[in-house]
Formats: structure tokens, sequence, C-alpha cells
């Protein structure tokens, strides 16, 4: 029998376990991995000041992208076009009831569109 104490219950988001009938072989998805993970090496675990700080970080990027957009008179209906993502998902991403949120390839695609570097999102000192 195979026992896992989750220890970075936060982390864990959903878990599946999917096993064979003699029970040798367990596949588990990411979030599981990563608590296991912080269960024997705590020291990678995220904070809450971290996990804090990564929320400051990623609403500041997102209000960054809100403001050049507005200020260039885009629609969040255009945006999403022009980065060839769904017409709701510039929505979600600048609703705070959504956990969307942009990543580095989105950041990029961005400053294509406006024309200006992907660093210009970012702020200039740690948050």
């Amino acid at each position: 029998m195979l026992q896992i104490s989750l220890r970075s219950i936060a982390l864990v988001e959903s878990i599946s376990c999917v096993t064979d009938p003699t029970a040798t072989n367990i596949q588990i998805n990411t979030y599981t991995c990563i608590s296991i993970l912080t269960f024997f090496r705590p020291e990678l675990a995220i904070s809450m000041d971290d996990a804090e700080t990564t929320k400051k970080v990623d609403l500041y990027v997102i209000e960054k992208v809100r403001q050049l957009r507005e200020a260039n008179s885009i629609s969040q209906e255009a945006l999403a076009e022009r980065m060839g993502v769904s017409a709701g998902y510039i929505g979600q991403i600048e609703s705070p009831k959504y956990r969307a949120k942009y990543n580095l390839y989105h950041l990029n695609h961005i400053a294509k569109i406006f024309n200006c570097s992907p660093k210009d999102f970012l702020p200039q000192e740690p948050i």
C-alpha cells in the first residue's frame, strides 16, 4: 500500500491517480507531483508571501497591458483576435474573477502588436 501525505495542499487543485490492477504503476498529475516534492523538500514549496508576490506581479502586467490597449483604443475582442485567442480570453485575464493571466508568449505577441518590448509590461523593480 502506498500512502502519501500532501504537505502543500494549496498547490493541489486536483488529484488524479490511475493505477493498474496490481497497483505497481501509479500515474499522478503535475499538482500532485509538486505536492509530493514539497513534502520531501519543504524548502522548495512556494510560501504564501511568494504566492502573493506572484499575484502582484501578474496584476501589474495585466494592468500595463490593459492601459496600453485602452490608450490605443483597442477593444478586448480586437486584441484577442490579433493574438489568436478566443474573444472572451482577454476579458477573463482582465477580470479578477478568473485565474487566467498572460504568459511570456502572450507578452511577446502583444509587444509585437504594440511595437514595444515585452519588458515594457514588467515593473522596473521587484515587487
